[in-house]
């Protein structure tokens, strides 16, 4: 696979807010036979199983017309969900007192995982606190940040 998940959401997008939805965010991974793209959607009133389907067949028609490098590959579309990914600014906003999982692209010390509490976004950069220790990373560090969910009794 030679597409990147932003050209994906490039071409995705506008067909995504016609059916009504809002793309909250596109993932890929794997090559040839074994690529495997991942499109999350959201809407105010929540996504059904329904929505899915609804999605997965206008987009996956789309794709299949766009002159795109995808080849033969997997769609899923599905919701953000309780441990979704946080793609954008707003994301991180809205998730700010939340628990993280922060995944880098290159080590920092020598971790490329800090688990703690999103305490600030500024659009450039996120504020995680974990074990007592606050840690700053700049969106391009950021390989993948996903919300952890907490259950209370």
């Amino acid at each position: 696979m030679t597409i990147s998940a932003d050209e994906i959401t490039q071409i995705v997008e506008p067909t995504i807010r016609k059916l009504g939805y809002d793309l909250w965010g596109v993932t890929s991974s794997g090559s040839g036979r074994r690529s495997k793209v991942c499109v999350y959607i959201d809407a105010d009133t929540g996504i059904t199983i329904g929505d899915c389907e609804k999605v997965s067949e206008h987009i996956s028609a789309v794709l299949d017309i766009e002159d795109t490098p995808l080849g033969t590959f997997d769609l899923e579309v599905s919701s953000p969900g309780l441990d979704k990914i946080l793609f954008r600014p707003n994301h991180f906003q809205t998730s700010l007192g939340d628990r993280v999982d922060v995944r880098l692209h290159v080590p920092v010390g020598n971790t490329r995982r800090v688990q703690g509490t999103l305490i600030e976004c500024t659009g450039e950069e996120i504020l995680v606190r974990a074990d007592d220790s606050d840690y700053r990373f700049s969106f391009s560090q950021l390989r993948q940040v996903r919300v952890v969910p907490q259950f209370h009794e």
